[in-house]
Formats: C-alpha cells, sequence, structure tokens
C-alpha cells in the first residue's frame, strides 16, 4: 500500500450529515493531518467544527492561519478559500479572506495548493454534493501520480454530483462506499 501523508475531504449539500456519520468511523490513532473542505457560508464552519470535536477522538477545529499539526482535522474556514503552503520544513494553512470560485471553500482551489507541494500524497474522499467541485484538483494529482480517491455512493448521497463527477472519469480508486466505509478505508490507509 502507497503512504499518504495527508487526508482530504471534499464535501456538500448534504455534507453535515455525512460527516457525521463519517467522523465518528474515523481513528484515533490517525496520524495525518486531515482537511474537511465543506461548502458553506462564513461562521457556520466553527459550528461544524465543535459539533464534529463533540463525536470524535480526534481535535476538531476550524482552520485558522496557522501550522499544520499531525492527528488534527481542520474544517477549512466558510465563505472563503484556503491554500496549503510549505514554509521551511512545516506546512501552513492560509486562509484567503477571500472567495476564487464559485463554491467556498473551493475543494479545486485547495488541491491546487496542495498539488504544487510535491512531497504531499494525499488520500481524498469525495462526499454528497452538487457540481464538480474537486474533479480538476484530482485530475491534476492523478497526472502526478500522486493521491489515491475514495466517492460516496449513490444510495448514501443527497446530491450525486461530486463523486459522480469523479466516478465518471474513471478518477475513483474505491467508489460506492457509505459514509462509515469511507471512514474505515481511511483507517485502513491512513
Amino acid at each position: 500500500m502507497r503512504k499518504y501523508n495527508m487526508i482530504i475531504i471534499g464535501i456538500s449539500t448534504g455534507g453535515p450529515n455525512a460527516l457525521r456519520k463519517l467522523v465518528p468511523a474515523l481513528s484515533c490513532k490517525i496520524k495525518l493531518p486531515i482537511f474537511i473542505i465543506q461548502h458553506m457560508p462564513k461562521g457556520f464552519t466553527k459550528i461544524l467544527a465543535d459539533g464534529l470535536n463533540e463525536l470524535s477522538e480526534l481535535e476538531i477545529k476550524e482552520g485558522e492561519n496557522e501550522v499544520i499539526k499531525a492527528g488534527t482535522v481542520y474544517v477549512l474556514p466558510g465563505g472563503q478559500d484556503s491554500k496549503l503552503v510549505k514554509v521551511g520544513n512545516v506546512l501552513k494553512l492560509y486562509p484567503e479572506n477571500k472567495r476564487i470560485g464559485f463554491y467556498n471553500p473551493s475543494v479545486d482551489y485547495f488541491l491546487e495548493s496542495v498539488n504544487k507541494i510535491s512531497s504531499i500524497n494525499p488520500l481524498i474522499a469525495i462526499l454528497t454534493g452538487m457540481g464538480r467541485d474537486g474533479t480538476e484538483g484530482i485530475l491534476n494529482l492523478k497526472e502526478n501520480k500522486r493521491s489515491f480517491v475514495l466517492t460516496q455512493e449513490e444510495k448514501s448521497c443527497v446530491v450525486y454530483g461530486m463523486p459522480k463527477s469523479i466516478d465518471k472519469l474513471g478518477l475513483s480508486d474505491v467508489s460506492g462506499l457509505t459514509e462509515k466505509e469511507i471512514g474505515n478505508e481511511i483507517n485502513k490507509r491512513a
């Protein structure tokens, strides 16, 4: 099995309920940083992070301008986009305080920043949501032979847009998973 050094979860419509099923399935033994990119307005991601933190043995918080720590789950702040930057030997999360694309925070925008850091090989899960956010970012990572992608099954999605876009292009490494099964796959591979 390939070694991954980061977990990225992209999600939109129906996301809070899906995350309430996925997050409790994540093992407290995961020693990688985890990023949750949930399309959501400003202010609501803090509430989401606090609620998810109560369901998990991992520390879950809304991401800020900060150095990334292993074993911490960062919910990217709503209503704006964020990127990851390597500064010396550390990774930093930088919320942009602006909206780059239509969906915010944008999975594609975050993945674009990840793709610029050659040492990152992410494990990515794409769950329920409308549109195709995440598709371009995953395409670029796959071109560089980096990433392993899990997608949620249509049946358990509120909207099967984001996972469908990934599945349709053959970018999924494992598809058709429930939220809990995605959590179990992450545990096996992290």
